[in-house]
This record gives C-alpha cells, sequence and structure tokens, in this order.
C-alpha cells in the first residue's frame, strides 16, 4: 500500500511509518520463562505428593540435607534470573517501532512502554556516504534463506541501540570501494525486513530516503558495492544459550532435590 502513497513536500516534517515490535525474537524468552515455571512448578509438585520426606524438606528447607537445600537455592536462583530477565526483555517485546524520514534525515525510533523509556537514534543526511536499496539475505529457516528488501546506509559515524530490524556494523572495501579502491565510508546502517510483513514498510522508507537525497542512491563513478551479507539478528545466541542452560540447571537442580530430600 505504501508504494501508491504520494511522497511528502520536500519541506514536510518527516513521515513515520511503522516498524512493528523492537524486539520481535524476545517473546521466545517470555514463552520459555512461563514454560520453565509451569513445568519445574508441576515436577515439584509431582515430587513431593509422592515423597513424604520431599515434601517435609520443601516445607522446612532449613532442617533438609545439605543436598536438598542447595538444591533448592540453585531454584530459586535461576528463577529469580528468569524473572529478572522476563521484566527487563517485556518492555522491548511490547513497545513499538517506527522510521521517520524527513528533510533532514533518518529517526529510528523505539517508543516508550511500561518502564522502559523511549529513545531515537537519529542519522542526519550528513553522515551519509551512499544509499543503496536491494534485496539481501535472511534467515528464513534453520536451513534456508529468503530475499527481502534492505537499505543500506553506508555512515561515516556508527549508530547504536537499534531494534532488530535495523543493525550497524564496520564496513570495509568488501562492503563499497571507490574507484580507488578506498572503502566508501566506515561504516554500514542496514535496515531490513526480518519478517515478511514488513517489506512494504522497508521499500517505502527506502523511496522516502530517496525523494529527500536522490543524489545518495547515485554513486560516483567508479563506485562499486559488494553483495549484501546475510542478516543475523543480535545477540540471540547469547540470549539462546542462558536459556537453555538455565533450564538444563534447573532441571538437575529440582532431580538433586527429589533424590537428596
Amino acid at each position: 500500500m505504501h508504494g501508491h502513497m504520494p511522497h511528502p513536500p520536500r519541506h514536510a516534517p518527516p513521515q513515520a511509518v511503522p516498524f512493528g515490535r523492537a524486539k520481535a525474537r524476545r517473546i521466545g524468552i517470555a514463552v520459555v520463562f512461563i514454560w520453565f515455571a509451569v513445568g519445574n512448578s508441576g515436577l515439584l509438585l509431582s515430587v513431593t505428593e509422592d515423597d513424604p520426606g520431599a515434601r517435609a524438606a520443601l516445607l522446612a528447607p532449613w532442617q533438609a540435607p545439605l543436598p536438598a537445600i542447595l538444591a533448592l537455592v540453585c531454584l530459586a536462583l535461576v528463577g529469580i534470573g528468569l524473572l529478572v530477565g522476563f521484566m527487563a526483555a517485556l518492555p522491548s517485546v511490547l513497545a513499538r517501532c517506527s522510521v521517520s524520514v524527513g528533510p533532514s534525515g533518518l529517526e529510528i525510533t523505539e517508543h516508550t512502554k511500561l518502564w522502559r523509556r523511549g529513545r531515537t537514534t537519529r542519522v542526519p543526511w550528513e553522515a551519509v556516504r551512499l544509499a543503496v536499496s536491494r534485496e539481501g539475505p535472511f534467515r528464513a529457516g534453520r536451513y534456508t534463506t529468503a530475499m527481502r528488501p534492505v537499505l543500506e546506509l553506508f555512515t561515516d559515524r556508527p549508530f547504536e541501540h537499534l531494534p532488530d530490524f535495523a543493525t550497524c556494523r564496520e564496513a570495509g572495501a568488501g562492503d563499497s570501494r571507490d574507484a580507488y579502491g578506498r572503502p566508501v565510508a566506515p561504516y554500514l546502517l542496514r535496515i531490513g525486513s526480518t519478517t515478511v510483513n514488513r517489506e512494504k514498510d522497508v521499500r517505502y522508507v527506502a523511496d522516502l530516503a530517496a525523494h529527500y537525497r536522490r543524489d545518495l542512491f547515485h554513486p560516483a563513478p567508479g563506485t562499486t558495492v559488494g553483495a549484501p551479507d546475510l542478516w543475523l539478528l543480535k545477540g540471540w545466541m547469547v540470549e539462546a544459550t542462558a536459556l537453555v542452560g538455565a533450564l538444563f540447571l534447573g532441571m538437575a537442580a529440582t532431580f538433586v532435590f527429589a533424590a537428596a530430600a
């Protein structure tokens, strides 16, 4: 639908394009937390129902054997850790984001939600050396990729605190280089459609950017732009490893408690 909308006048205020949730992947954290709480609570209840000693140890842990006490402490620490992670991730899961494009530049905004204040990353046009609108590979499954729209901005400075649909990294000659083989810019800021339903939004943001600064989309003669690399969600491996470790630790502590009590 965006493609059929008229472009705003060049002197108009920035136009905001909705981009969904800031950290949609963190919905998995909430699901795993609930699963862990329900699963381990059920496991503890089943253990205490079948074992009078375990029931007594759970009701009066200070009188339980040392291994059972340590197991309960471990369970409590894992539960508190997951609860803290859940509470920290919840605002970014629920927060909505938008990208605004105007005469002075581009703004990536994560709106205020719950106890987390909103924040805006401003990208002025003077920081952009080259803009490229094309398709890049995104992870579509465990072993498959899909080509989706991406807006690439080669900038002279880094930009941080970005939602999942945007990323910034150092750029080299393999990403873009001028006629003399030098990198066009030291950093690459990418805005992409991490989901299929955001493809039209990325295209519309690119159209708005070209409307205000078409010159950025026309590189100097001799400039070469490399192939886009695979889009990877930031931090997912660390979060997934922490969650899996917490789950295994919680289950192990539950079994130790059952055996020791």
